[in-house]
């Protein structure tokens, strides 16, 4: 199944661009890590000075353009990427990009592999065949697994730590624990939202311990103390491995620690990424998100899987539930910030894949107990989500299901950036304007220019006007008007997402003004957009700006 899944999903890499983040330097801060864990070499640590790891052979630059700071970005999975960059595009000759976007695949296929091994005992391999192959089906998680080199090995650890506690409360093999303290420390080198994911298990713990309390009428203390001891084991190894896994923190560490943690708090335009009480008001957009994004069929297989592990008692399912229920909560607190979709919380796809898989076999099960034939039922579960991945292909993370309206009824409800939020298209955007402009053309890009900055090489016949950045994203009306009268006098051409909370001027004068030379959609709703900035091009009636 894993060379199977390998071999289908393998050629796909190269549809997609890179995403809005890892160009604001996970790439970056990832080659400096490899040559100082590869090579050896200290000075790559210095990362305000240039290195020669910047911009290897067939490399883009990644020194250029703007960049969060060293204490906002890990270690872990950025030199990961790197490592599969130096492997496939260096030893093998892969395209650049593909190379660092492959790392991401080998670890889901690795985590298929370790799954299979540390549920040997207790969970059937169908279950965990379905639950893979729904995972690869899910429409958000299909896009996150090509191209998301940060969450989603956050979702696999996430997920993997929860299965491998379970092993261990089975068995109380010290080796079990130190695997599960393993886990919990490369998931937290790559979030600290792993957290979550111990409190899940304390908690799932601690309704275990006073449910044999109530029911032997005395409380346990040697398994507490067991257990006790155990969370503390992998909390204390978790937090040292994450720690060793950054050479960023081992100078100066408790300053850099401060400084990672005000990170957090201000992270986003839109709030941090730890609570804030302050703020009153929970939020619940991402329990929408992922309700909405996640296919109806799957939904009601989930549910049927829930009710059939309840009716048999699981501890397995009582776990994941926990697990599925704080990945969600903790993007529920108030002053967290919410954004980009389903990857914050991306975990809970594979956590609500094992019920769906459970759902499929209460199916199963109860056609067959009544002699009816499964084959039917097969051919709709083995289609109905290739029919949906279909037209959202390669951008399936703009899906969402049919009961909150599709794309368009999300846009217009509780999150209107829904869409290619990221950006993924911007390479191909970026082709398809080289196409019709062959002698060349000034380009424009007021939505993430810094994509552009990074794949400018690959078209070297557009000129980019710079006009926004990351920490400033509104354009002055002098600027949008002097735009204008550069697109009277020489080819411009502007390309942007759909992405209404990062509009400008600029932007929002386009879409009103001017007719489209293109417009990529999916599910009737516009995802990007490409101007040339004219008079030729206004609308009827338009006179664009009053001079």
């Amino acid at each position: 199944m894993v060379l199977g899944l390998g071999l289908a999903l393998w050629p796909q890499l190269g549809a997609y661009g890179p995403n809005w983040d890892e160009a604001l330097g996970p790439l970056f801060y990832g080659e400096r890590y490899a040559a100082f864990y590869l090579e050896g070499d200290t000075s790559a640590l210095q990362f305000e000075r240039p290195h020669g790891a910047d911009r290897g052979p067939g490399h883009p630059d990644l020194a250029q353009g703007p960049r969060f700071k060293p204490w906002a970005i890990w270690a872990l999975p950025n030199f990961l990427s790197s490592l599969g960059c130096r492997i496939f595009h260096r030893g093998l000759g892969l395209e650049w990009l593909v190379a660092h976007h492959a790392t991401n695949l080998l670890l889901f296929l690795a985590f298929v592999l370790a799954a299979a091994w540390i549920t040997a005992s207790f969970l059937p391999r169908s279950r965990l065949l379905l639950a893979t192959l729904l995972c690869v089906l899910s429409p958000h998680f299909h896009t996150h697994l090509l191209v998301n080199t940060k969450d989603l090995p956050m979702a696999l650890g996430s997920t993997l730590l929860l299965l491998a506690w379970y092993r261990w409360r089975l068995s109380f093999r010290r080796f079990d624990l130190l695997l599960c303290a393993l886990i919990f420390g490369l998931a937290l080198s790559i979030k600290v939202f792993a957290l979550f994911q111990l409190v899940a298990i304390g908690c799932f713990e601690a309704a275990a311990l006073a449910l044999s309390w109530f029911n032997l009428g005395r409380p346990e203390f040697g398994r507490v103390r067991r257990v006790g001891t155990a969370l503390l084991i992998v909390a204390g190894i978790g937090v040292l491995v994450a720690c060793a896994s950054w050479p960023y923190l081992w100078d100066d560490t408790f300053e850099r620690l401060r400084q990672h943690w005000v990170y957090l708090r201000v992270e986003s335009m839109r709030g941090g990424l730890v609570p804030d009480f302050s703020r009153r008001a929970w939020q619940f957009e991402a329990l929408a998100s992922f309700f909405c994004a996640t296919p109806s069929w799957w939904l009601g297989l989930a549910v049927l899987g829930g009710v059939a592990a309840w009716r048999r008692r699981s501890t397995l399912a009582a776990l994941l539930a926990l697990g599925l229920f704080f990945e969600l909560y903790k993007n529920c607190l108030p002053g967290v910030a919410r954004y980009d979709g389903i990857r914050h919380f991306l975990a809970a796809v594979p956590l609500s894949a094992f019920f769906a898989a459970e759902g499929v076999a209460a199916v199963a099960a109860a056609l067959r107990t009544h002699r009816v034939p499964v084959a039917l039922p097969a051919a709709f579960l083995a289609l109905a989500p290739l029919h949906q991945l279909g037209p959202y292909y390669p951008w399936t993370y703009c899906y969402y299901n049919g009961l909150c309206g599709g794309l368009g009824g999300v846009r217009s409800s509780f999150d209107p950036d829904a869409g290619d939020y990221w950006a993924l298209s911007y390479r191909e955007g970026l082709a398809a304007v080289a196409r019709r402009f062959p002698q060349g053309a000034l380009l424009t890009v007021p939505i993430a220019e810094h994509l552009a900055a990074l794949l400018g090489p690959e078209q070297p016949g557009l000129r980019l006007v710079p006009t926004v950045t990351p920490q400033r994203i509104s354009l002055e009306p002098e600027e949008v008007r002097a735009l204008v009268e550069l697109g009277e006098r020489q080819a411009l051409v502007a390309l942007f997402i759909e992405r209404p909370g990062f509009d400008n001027d600029f932007t929002r004068l386009l879409k009103h003004s001017y007719v489209p030379l293109e417009v990529m959609e999916r599910d009737g709703q516009p995802i990007r957009w490409l101007f040339l900035v004219h008079s030729s091009k206004l609308r009827d009636g338009s006179r664009g700006i009053v001079r």
